[in-house]
């Protein structure tokens, strides 16, 4: 038995309703196929997107999640997130003198390479679901 990854991109409200005295989202699959999740796989597994078919600043600051820096040494600092998927990405910071370094300017300069980062995973997971990933085997 093989192991697959799946990215789909669905219509929904988001809204909870009862099926079957179970807590469930109904969602819309782009073939117009119409069915009930349960709202804990939902909240797991479905991301919204603000506009339909692109990333927006807000979605990366959403997605990022938790940031946090710790100071390494008088002209270093790291950067870490943690996205809503509990992924970490890790960058630095550093100046030449120490005399010139700016502890804000390092943690600005560490979340702005992250967000670059999420920027790329979230245009890639919308391509998966727009495109597909089918390949010659």
């Amino acid at each position: 038995m093989n192991s697959y990854i799946s990215v789909k991109k669905i219509k929904s409200d988001g809204q909870i309703v009862n099926v079957d005295g179970k807590d469930c989202v109904k969602v819309i699959y782009p073939d117009g196929y119409e069915s009930y999740c349960p709202a804990d796989d939902f909240k797991r597994h479905y991301f919204k997107l603000e506009k339909d078919n692109k990333i927006s600043q807000s979605d990366v600051d959403r997605f990022a999640g938790f940031f946090e820096y710790h100071e390494l040494d008088e002209r270093t600092v790291v950067g870490m997130a943690t996205a809503v998927n509990k992924f970490k990405v890790i960058e630095a910071s550093a100046c030449v003198k120490p005399e010139t370094y700016d502890l804000k300017i390092g943690m600005d300069i560490c979340r702005d390479r992250i967000k670059n980062k999420f920027w790329a995973f979230l245009g890639f997971l919308l391509a998966c679901a727009d495109y597909g990933m089918e390949c010659d085997e």
